[in-house]
């Protein structure tokens, strides 16, 4: 039977469109893989997402249409080359590991996220794509307006929804003059997490011209400030903040100008209302935000002395179970978090040489939009570089891997016309 390649051309494309969607559905299969001497808690845990079994069936068609035409790109082989040594080096890890089921785990995770991406640059459409990555953003920005006004979450194990109750300690909360009030998660993991997708999604908003009715624009601006603002996030508030500053500073100002100015004064509106929310996050005052600090300066120590003692590596995804090791189990797994640093926490997992190779995936994706006039493309990277900057979870955690992916995917898309008047220098 003959293959129709331009229908499966075109599922392959919507379906990517709407991966994102499915990407916040959080719905999972926890594997109950035991070994010896190991505890599974949130950084060690095995389980099979929705999302993955979408990227599989996409996998799958993707290897049908690919006739190798699309690699002649130099710098894109780079990248693929960087990937695979990344792959190689997680692989690698088996022989010094202490817990082969979640090596196995992480480096399927690396290969799949790697995988996604290459689906990205070769089939999909950077409009559609950066659509569907924004209605997703909004549905996960409501979801968390309702958490916080609610000031509680409604757990769900089909919907992938987790229950957080502001009482118990250890959810993320605001400390103000009133009492703790409950940051929205979202449907995702942290609002950290929940912060960052937000950010991303407001400056994919204002770079690209996705709907034709601007107050349909506007609008979607408003939702997703209001989430960002609620999610508590700081270094996602620094990522927005950065990336727009770089498409005000491009020569078409005007046309970012808009949203732009909706998200400053929806952020001052709701500054106004929920100063307090704020004031002790910024200003790093506090009981919470003093344990924050100090906990993250334990966290850089620690990392920094894991480089040190093993430049190699601890294993692909196990460093959360090396420091319980070194110490003996002697706290709540849920006290030994990764270090809030993703190229410390790569280093520390897959030594300096996989390290590096992680390293080129981000490199190699700014040496191409380096060609390209100063304007989206760099604000979409220099907002998730901020994000793994100032935190971990575009590497340890599964959504954050595969956000990770569409982003750099969508980077690495060839823009369908290129204004060479003003390049990066």
């Amino acid at each position: 039977m003959k293959i129709n390649t331009e229908q499966l051309r075109l599922f392959l494309t919507k379906g990517l469109a709407i991966f994102p969607l499915l990407l916040i559905w959080q719905t999972k299969l926890i594997i109950d893989w035991a070994w010896p001497g190991i505890i599974r808690w949130e950084f060690n845990s095995l389980a099979l997402y929705l999302s993955d079994i979408g990227l599989i069936i996409l996998l799958i068609i993707g290897f049908i249409l690919f006739h190798g035409s699309e690699t002649k790109d130099k710098k894109r082989l780079w990248f693929y080359v960087a990937g695979l040594a990344v792959v190689f080096v997680s692989t690698f890890g088996i022989y010094t590991s202490f817990d082969k089921p979640l090596l196995v785990f992480n480096t399927l995770r690396i290969f799949g996220a790697l995988s996604l991406t290459w689906l990205v640059i070769n089939f999909a459409d950077r409009k559609t794509l950066a659509q569907g990555f924004v209605i997703a953003a909004v549905i996960c920005a409501l979801i968390g307006w309702i958490q916080f006004a609610s000031q509680t979450t409604v757990a769900n194990k089909w919907l992938g929804l987790a229950e957080h109750q502001v009482s118990v300690p250890g959810v993320a909360v605001f400390i103000t003059e009133q009492g703790r009030l409950l940051r929205a998660y979202g449907p995702l993991d942290h609002p950290n997490i929940l912060g960052g997708l937000l950010a991303l999604a407001l400056i994919i908003l204002a770079g690209y011209r996705l709907f034709k009715n601007y107050w349909l624009t506007f609008s979607l601006a408003i939702l997703l400030t209001t989430g960002l603002f609620f999610s508590g996030s700081r270094s996602a508030l620094l990522a927005t903040g950065l990336g727009l500053v770089i498409l005000l500073l491009n020569k078409n100002r005007k046309k970012y100008l808009g949203v732009a100015t909706v998200v400053l004064l929806t952020g001052l509106s709701l500054s106004l209302v929920f100063g307090n929310l704020w004031s002790p996050r910024l200003s790093a005052t506090g009981r919470l935000e003093n344990n924050s600090i100090n906990e993250r300066q334990t966290q850089f120590s620690q990392a920094l002395q894991t480089i040190q003692t093993h430049p190699l590596g601890v294993s692909s995804g196990q460093y959360t179970e090396w420091l319980a090791k070194q110490d003996n189990n002697a706290k709540e797994p849920s006290a030994y978090q990764p270090v809030h640093n993703i190229w410390l926490l790569t280093i520390a997992e897959l030594g300096w040489l996989g390290g590096l190779a992680y390293l080129g995936l981000w490199l190699i994706p700014l040496l191409i939009i380096g060609r390209r006039p100063l304007g989206i493309d760099l604000a979409l990277w220099l907002a998730i570089f901020i994000l793994g900057c100032f935190d971990h979870w575009l590497y340890s955690n599964h959504f954050g891997l595969l956000l990770w992916a569409l982003i750099i995917g969508l980077l690495l898309i060839e823009p369908p016309k290129m204004d060479k008047t003003l390049k990066i220098r």
